[in-house]
């Protein structure tokens, strides 16, 4: 994650924000692919996606679910009554 926020000023090619791995073996690496199939996700492009990243369409179901648990457990936490 570091190494991510280092590189957030330099982006190569089609890799915004810039990848360290990258840059260093000019090969694409797994989170590349991921955060371009989520954003072909994001324009509805699903055989885009797939090609970025086969496994794109599941790791954006994932984090729409983890998403809506927490949203729904925040939720059910405020409307506790305090304790006292």
């Amino acid at each position: 994650m570091a190494a991510w926020a280092l590189s957030l000023g330099t982006p190569i090619g089609d890799h915004a924000p810039g990848c360290l791995f990258r840059y260093f073996l000019d090969q694409d690496c797994w989170g590349c692919g991921t955060l371009r199939a989520m954003a072909a996700l994001l324009r509805l492009d699903l055989p885009g996606a797939l090609a970025l990243n086969p496994f794109s369409p599941l790791v954006a179901a994932t984090l729409v679910a983890v998403s809506a648990g927490g949203l729904l457990e925040l939720h059910a936490h405020n409307r506790r009554p305090p304790n006292g």
